[in-house]
């Protein structure tokens, strides 16, 4: 927790609790020496001394730990060694060795580069957003080797990159460094609405998330704001609550239940109060803490929820160092139920608002934030709802013949309608203040990986009140005129 946090008199982390909290020794209560831990030492001697394949003793140390973790059956409970912890801290941190580029990554669409980090050594080497990630070192990239394939970087190595950009493909050659990535993004959707992006939980998110909306307040009126929570895997119990607390000045953030049943209120206190409308948007990737600051806002009556439902993480670890091979113990210890008491586990949090596809999410978000009339800015590589990138790399907008295609859902939600099938007359129609109907597969529609794309151009024209325009970059912005 920052200085500047406790400056601002926020008082619920005195009797609140970590997702992770780090001791520097084991509980007494299971560092002392007992018969259970001389039997494993015997077996542990005895299959070293013994066994044909002459196992070492470490080897097997850390099988036994394996092997009583896998029992449990928790995938949230692991044994980490100091490198492993490393990695993890920095996750939480963001901060990592790479290129610095942020990976649209679907199954069935070419791994895309969706945003070039300022200042990187990718954007030295001259790498754009929409350039499609061919290869690195020389193997083809997929969806499921790409974590193997950008991780055990370190500062120095140079990584070849092979991509493509507008049907020719490129090489380079990119130094990776030591990149720290902000845990918090933010721009003005209007003259009265901001949007703040919450990328993860960790120790700085709360002075980020304060300071982006001191910015917002500083260039401008905020009455209205839209808080994106879209595949934030979590981080820290304290950081959820320190945002909480920017929105709610007292209350239960959550109530936690340990082992024996016990339940426990995290409160709030000396928190404050947000003067206007709050939208979260949420989805499937929406975990952990995350899930704790929306289950708080959205049981408070402080926020309405858009999006499609949360992950369902609703369980609270700790982290506990074992000086005897200077490892890390991350455990289970207790499950957590929001304000209302609903349980999060296995569970999620459903939207008061739902739609599927990031970009019809964004649409639908920003419209109950009360920005009427979204502008869409598409084209090749670009995809954007007023300043938000509408999500899912290159199948965000499909660029075919020199027409742009975009998801029929997206554009549908961009006018407040819907999109729905209709059994009797075999056709998709748009249901709502703009009605419209298609022949799937037919005129106007390119059907990709299951969805539906509209050609934005011969649609546009049939759509009153708004004007489509194309920049000499060939993007297309539609907007109300």
């Amino acid at each position: 927790m920052s200085s500047t946090s406790r400056k601002r008199g926020r008082a619920w982390w005195r009797t609140g609790l970590l997702s992770l909290v780090l001791l520097t020794s084991v509980p007494a209560a299971v560092s002392a020496e007992s018969a259970e831990s001389k039997k494993l030492d015997e077996i542990i001697q005895m299959l070293h001394n013994l066994h044909l394949s002459a196992p070492g003793k470490e080897q097997l140390l850390q099988a036994g730990i394996r092997g009583m973790i896998d029992s449990l059956h928790d995938p949230y409970t692991s044994y980490m060694s100091e490198t492993e912890f490393k990695k993890f801290m920095d996750s939480i941190s963001r901060q990592w060795v790479g290129m610095g580029v942020v990976l649209s990554s679907q199954a069935g669409s070419p791994v895309t580069i969706s945003e070039v980090l300022p200042g990187s050594p990718a954007e030295a080497a001259g790498l754009q957003p929409g350039d499609v990630l061919k290869a690195i070192n020389g193997t083809a990239v997929t969806v499921d080797n790409l974590n193997q394939l950008t991780s055990g970087w370190t500062k120095g190595d140079n990584v070849k990159v092979q991509i493509e950009r507008d049907g020719r493909t490129m090489e380079r050659t990119i130094a990776v460094d030591e990149l720290e990535l902000p845990l918090v993004d933010s721009s003005r959707l209007t003259e009265d609405t901001g949007y703040i992006r919450i990328l993860s939980f960790g120790e700085k998110t709360d002075d980020q998330v304060g300071q982006a909306l001191a910015d917002l307040k500083k260039s401008g009126k905020l009455s209205s704001l839209v808080i994106d929570l879209r595949d934030n895997p979590g981080g820290l119990l304290e950081a959820a609550g320190q945002v909480a607390g920017r929105f709610m000045e007292s209350g239960v953030l959550a109530y936690i239940r340990d082992k024996d049943g016990v339940e426990s209120p995290i409160r709030i206190e000396n928190g404050s109060k947000f003067e206007g409308k709050v939208t979260l948007l949420v989805n499937g990737g929406t975990a952990s803490a995350s899930e704790v600051l929306a289950g708080a806002l959205q049981d408070h009556g402080i926020a309405q929820i858009a999006g499609s439902k949360t992950y369902g993480k609703g369980v609270i670890q700790q982290v506990f160092a074992l000086p005897s091979n200077g490892g890390y113990l991350k455990v289970t210890v207790q499950e957590y139920l929001t304000p209302g008491k609903h349980p999060v586990q296995g569970v999620g949090i459903k939207p008061d608002l739902t739609t599927e596809g990031e970009g019809a999410q964004t649409a639908q978000a920003l419209r109950a934030a009360g920005v009427g009339s979204p502008s869409l800015t598409a084209g090749a590589g670009v995809c954007r709802i007023q300043t938000v990138d509408c999500g899912g790399g290159a199948s965000a907008s499909i660029v075919r013949d020199g027409r742009v295609y975009v998801p029929l859902r997206t554009v549908a939600a961009l006018l407040g309608s819907e999109v729905r099938w209709n059994g009797d007359t075999r056709r998709i129609e748009l249901t709502g203040p703009v009605r419209a109907s298609f022949v799937s597969g037919g005129e106007g529609l390119l059907l990709v990986d299951g969805v539906n794309y509209v050609d934005l151009e011969s649609f546009a024209v049939n759509v009153p009140g708004r004007k489509l325009t194309k920049g000499a970059d060939g993007i297309w912005t539609w907007a109300a005129e």
